[in-house]
């Protein structure tokens, strides 16, 4: 049994040990789960799971809990809540001799809770003055790790500078003469790369060919290899951040496995960890996200940020990794992106174009879900024109809104049947979309949308 972030933790962890660029002895992982069956008898621990709870196979992930499922993301969420961390970030390559070291003094108001009164207390704080924008930034735990290396202080929370920062004012005053100092041996004309936030922190300091692989890429590129996977285990924040990528059961090979797929994935915009993929399957996640019986394959990990210049190559490594040891149903993939390239090009509106595929499926749609289709097309698109694979992610978001035999229902529109249509089935959708009625337009969404016709 694996506690609910220690996967993707631990894969990260090993980012200083391990790059895995010919990908050795990453045979298919169901290979091994034979094995390890065997081994227990013929049982797993994670049988229970199935036995006791339910599972999220309506949705594509038979060996999830049903529950956990409902915990996790989609790529769009875990995009908004990982990127929306890195607001008002921006990277600076520049010298020492930009930033100075510097004490500010601040003071902010402190609430006495028994009478309700405040006073102001003095904080003073270390940090670097920078001499072209004037603004002063205090560097996080890990930026200051990092100079601290540089200047010769030590590292991790027994260095010099750590215990200086946390001590009271005169040890920060003595941080700000011993960096200084300390700066006198080092070239101060020598590059940097320096990672700053409109909140007044430094986030990094690193040497000049540090790379950054953006987390939004990163989380992109995962979406083109697994699309429709679900974002489990979040941790961390938008300057490194590790989960677990839960593959849909539709996209594997091994259709009638006993076991789910996913990868443990990590990355640092920072220098704290590299890019980092893992693959295993696993018997079971239950309610409480504890992933049981899990068997581990080969990481694919990138060992140092430097010089990634080909984020292209990265992407193919990451994918072939992956389908070596859990291998994908590449025609179901390719499907979904060959989507991409089907756009509408007439100038009828969303509604309309989510209306005629109303009218065309042979399934049962409803008001409620039609109207869904609108709301989560425009959160959800990846191009600027309207395209058939948003306009079908449109009905699989929308799917989700819902329950029981209703939700089965619309699921079964999107992937047995809107997902199977080719150029010729989209182009009967698109001259569809010019030539909805208002009559029609009021049968799909209801009377409040016939006059926007």
């Amino acid at each position: 049994m694996t506690t609910t972030i220690q996967t993707a933790v631990e894969t990260a962890n090993q980012v200083n040990e391990i790059e895995s660029p010919q990908f050795p002895n990453n045979d298919n992982l169901e290979n091994l789960t034979d094995k390890a069956r065997q081994q227990h008898n013929g049982e797993f621990f994670g049988d229970f799971v199935h036995q006791s709870q339910d599972m999220a196979a309506n949705q594509g992930f038979r060996n999830v809990s049903q529950l956990w499922i409902n915990q996790t993301l989609t790529f769009e969420q875990a995009k908004n809540e990982i990127c929306g961390q890195l607001t008002g970030t921006y990277d600076v390559k520049a010298n020492l001799e930009r930033f100075v070291p510097k004490l500010t003094e601040q003071f902010f108001p402190v609430v006495n809770t028994e009478t309700n009164n405040s006073t102001m207390q003095q904080k003073i704080s270390f940090g670097f003055l920078d001499q072209e924008t004037g603004k002063f930034h205090e560097p996080t735990r890990i930026a200051l790790d990092q100079l601290s290396k540089v200047l010769g202080l030590g590292s991790g929370n027994a260095s010099i500078a750590n215990r200086l920062i946390n001590g009271d004012s005169q040890d920060r005053e003595m941080l700000t003469e011993l960096v200084t100092n300390q700066l006198r041996h080092v070239d101060l004309e020598k590059e940097r790369f320096f990672r700053l936030r409109s909140d007044g922190t430094m986030r990094a300091f690193l040497g000049k060919n540090y790379s950054v692989v953006p987390q939004e890429w990163f989380l992109d590129t995962l979406e083109e290899i697994v699309p429709n996977g679900r974002i489990s285990h979040l941790n961390g924040d938008g300057d490194t951040c590790y989960f677990n990528l839960l593959i849909p059961d539709s996209l594997r090979t091994e259709t009638d496995s006993e076991y789910g797929g996913m990868l443990a994935c990590g990355n640092s915009e920072i220098g704290q960890r590299a890019v980092a993929t893992l693959p295993s399957v696993f018997r079971a996640i239950c309610m409480n996200g504890c992933i049981w019986d899990q068997v581990e394959g080969v990481a694919y990990i990138r060992k140092k940020h430097i010089g990634i210049t080909d984020l292209n190559l990265l992407k193919t490594q990451i994918a072939d990794n992956l389908n070596r040891q859990i291998p994908l149903l590449n025609q179901g993939i390719d499907t979904m992106q060959s989507l991409k390239a089907i756009q509408s090009g007439n100038n009828a509106s969303i509604k309309h174009h989510i209306a005629a595929i109303c009218k065309l499926t042979t399934g049962q749609t409803s008001q409620p879900l039609a109207k869904k289709c609108v709301e989560f097309y425009s959160s959800q698109k990846t191009e600027e024109n309207i395209t058939a694979f948003d306009l079908l992610q449109s009905f699989t978001r929308a799917a989700q809104e819902f329950k029981g035999q209703e939700k089965e229902t619309y699921e079964q529109i999107a992937g047995n049947e809107i997902m199977q249509w080719n150029d010729s089935d989209w182009s009967i959708v698109f001259a569809r979309a010019m030539k909805i009625k208002p009559a029609e337009f009021k049968t799909v969404y209801g009377a409040q949308y016939a006059s926007q016709i």
